[in-house]
């Protein structure tokens, strides 16, 4: 069987210990540890378990949204997943790393990642309030 090579440095252990710094509440950290351990258990996604290379995608894609709410779970309303929308269509949300706007379909995946936790956390009827109405289709590119 042939071996995998990993391109990413990153260990998903080492970005749980990063937690930390990020600018989120308590009791948030402490639900993204346990969704993530439902992730890999296959809990979240209808019994597909999820190799740790994705929940480290989950982990990744979750801060932008959670840093930018900044209150626990139970108290984000319609009103601040609005706001999210608009800051992240807008472009002031930005990569941290090369400070340019989130490109279209990174958009979409941190949509779709939102979507899975508020319903992990809240559940479904709930998030279907907060999150049903965002737009999670990719833009098909054409080659230039």
């Amino acid at each position: 069987m042939a071996e995998r090579i990993r391109i990413h440095r990153e260990s998903l252990e080492n970005r749980k210990r990063q937690l930390q710094q990020w600018r989120i509440p308590e009791s948030v950290r402490l639900e993204l540890l346990r969704f993530l351990d439902e992730l890999g258990l296959g809990k979240v996604n209808r019994g597909m378990k999820l190799s740790p290379e994705r929940q480290l995608q989950y982990l990744n894609g979750l801060r932008v949204p959670l840093e930018f709410f900044d209150k626990p779970t139970r108290q984000i309303t319609l009103r601040n997943v609005e706001a999210f929308e608009k800051a992240l269509c807008s472009g002031q949300l930005r990569n941290k790393h090369t400070r340019q706007p989130y490109a279209h379909n990174t958009q979409v995946e941190l949509r779709k990642l939102l979507k899975v936790f508020l319903r992990w956390r809240l559940g479904t009827a709930k998030a279907l309030v907060l999150t049903d109405w965002l737009d999670t289709r990719h833009q098909l590119k054409t080659p230039d």
